[in-house]
């Protein structure tokens, strides 16, 4: 059950949301806050960790090339030993770059991010290959282009829907 937050500690988040590199002084301002008090809300609001880190998004297209590919992984049957094995071998891979466990046909749907479509074949064959991860089935998909970046960071509008509800 997530702790209530006030108002106050939502409109930090939101403005942190769109610009983390904000400073104090711009942050309280945004929020109404006094600086002293906009720190001490900040600080708690780390300690609590509602915030996870603060990071720059980088335009992979500039810095260097690269393929994104998406893995639709099945396993051979459910437990939690070939699971756990399944995600620390995931967990140990550097091109892979986000995981979902899903429901459905599917078990999880992983986001890789490779150098070449040969490196994403490595990756998914080691999967496959290994008995210890029992990888039934990998249904590959491609990125060919990306048609919007949809890796905004916006939060909010699930905030105020969560609000309404309560």
């Amino acid at each position: 059950m997530r702790k209530h937050l006030d108002k106050t500690d939502y409109r930090i988040l939101a403005a942190l949301e769109q610009d983390g590199r904000l400073q104090n002084q711009q942050l309280a301002e945004k929020v109404c806050l006094s600086p002293g008090a906009c720190s001490q809300r900040l600080r708690r609001l780390e300690r609590g960790k509602y915030i996870k880190g603060y990071k720059a998004r980088l335009d992979i297209r500039k810095v260097c090339n690269s393929v994104t590919s998406i893995a639709v992984v099945k396993l051979n049957g459910q437990g939690g030993m070939k699971q756990n094995r399944f995600l620390t071998a995931l967990e140990s891979m550097p091109e892979v770059v986000e995981c979902l466990e899903v429901a459905g046909e599917a078990d999880y749907v992983v986001r890789f991010m490779c150098v070449s479509l040969e490196d994403y074949n490595a990756c998914t064959e080691k999967l496959v290959s290994d008995p210890a991860f029992e990888v039934e089935n990998v249904e590959s998909l491609i990125v060919l282009r990306q048609i919007s970046n949809l890796e905004r960071s916006n939060t909010m509008h699930l905030i105020e829907r969560n609000e309404l509800l309560e």
